[in-house]
């Protein structure tokens, strides 16, 4: 991968006027605008020290401006069943209505739908990916990383130490979510699976884009999970990559609007480097 990182940086930047031909800015009316830096917290905010971590968690929920609202979608609840049962229940769309207009109009949902077909749903074949879509790929990281949420993650990321620069959390961004690998010890040659494609793209988002049911994919469906309603890609994917740095292979104890949450997040122990093999709110 290939980074132009004096681009993205705020060093040497805080504090200067909108440059268009940038692609980011250092002033404080970027985090308004959506359009910091990465590093514009950790480089031009003074006074960052580590946030604590329920602190850390709030902010993302506080900030997401992009989860939709309880009128611009409609979940059919139905039966209720034990976490341990696998069998549908339900005889009806879990979703009946979204707000396609609204989800459509929001670049970064475009971008993330855009990568929903980039894998295949079943393990055991192997995927690969074509320059287009690393593309796609890269196209959501430069809508993520403007973002408040993911300027948050970063000062806080490197605050404690997890991430040294704005190459180094990329780097480890893309292998946590988007380097493939293989799902099997058995099989190390058959790269099938990586982070974005079995937490993301499972399930979060597959199902609300448009009413249906709950299976991931045309190929295949998923017969137990757990993930939450309404919430936008960059809060995902912010949440789960703080508690896979901050507690790999562990439960993460979170706090979102006052409420108390649990996600569990798993490594895939048999590569190297900190990959994530699963990511879910643990009921």
């Amino acid at each position: 991968m290939i980074f132009d990182l004096a681009a993205q940086s705020c060093v040497g930047r805080c504090g200067a006027g909108v440059d268009s031909s940038q692609p980011c800015q250092c002033n404080t009316a970027c985090l308004s605008y959506s359009d910091c830096c990465l590093d514009y917290m950790a480089t031009c905010v003074t006074g960052q020290t580590c946030s604590v971590f329920n602190d850390m968690t709030e902010y993302l929920w506080t900030n997401d401006n992009h989860r939709l609202t309880t009128s611009q979608f409609t979940a059919n609840w139905q039966t209720q069943v034990a976490s341990s049962s696998t069998t549908d229940q339900s005889t009806s769309k879990f979703f009946t209505y979204v707000d396609e207009t609204t989800l459509n109009s929001r670049a970064i949902y475009t971008a993330f739908v855009a990568i929903l077909d980039n894998f295949y749903a079943l393990t055991g074949t192997s995927d690969s990916i074509t320059t287009a879509e690393q593309a796609e790929m890269d196209k959501l990281y430069s809508l993520l990383t403007p973002t408040a949420l993911f300027n948050k993650l970063y000062s806080y990321l490197k605050c404690r130490g997890k991430i040294s620069s704005v190459t180094d959390f990329k780097t480890k961004f893309y292998l946590l979510w988007f380097n493939l690998y293989p799902r099997s010890s058995s099989k190390p040659n058959v790269l099938d699976s990586c982070g974005f494609e079995h937490v993301i793209g499972s399930l979060m988002w597959r199902a609300p884009s448009s009413p249906g049911s709950l299976s991931s994919t045309s190929e295949a469906a998923k017969s137990l999970g757990s993930f939450f309603i309404g919430t936008s890609p960059q809060f995902d994917l912010a949440l789960y990559t703080l508690c896979a740095f901050e507690y790999t292979d562990a439960i993460c104890n979170i706090k979102l609007g006052g409420t108390s949450y649990a996600i569990q997040t798993w490594d895939i122990a048999h590569v190297s480097g900190l990959q994530i093999g699963s990511a879910y709110p643990s009921i």
